[in-house]
């Protein structure tokens, strides 16, 4: 079970976050806490293990530099 202090402190970032978007340092904390590299990876370890998943991962291009300001 995660620490209720840190749950709360990250319940406030989010908070935080959606009032002023411009915080880009929030958004890249929350992301770290929402998706850990370790969570992602063993998702990517299982995926892999799936045929029709691993030719995906293999074989679809990368969207590359996107354009903000053209969206």
């Amino acid at each position: 079970m995660r620490n209720p202090w840190d749950l709360a402190r990250r319940a406030y970032q989010i908070v935080r976050t959606i009032r002023d978007p411009q915080r880009l340092q929030d958004i890249v904390d929350l992301a770290r806490v929402l998706a850990p590299p370790e969570a992602m990876r063993r998702l990517t370890d299982g995926l892999r293990r799936v045929p029709s998943a691993a030719a995906a991962l293999r074989e679809r291009p990368r969207l590359g530099p996107v354009d903000v300001n053209a969206l």
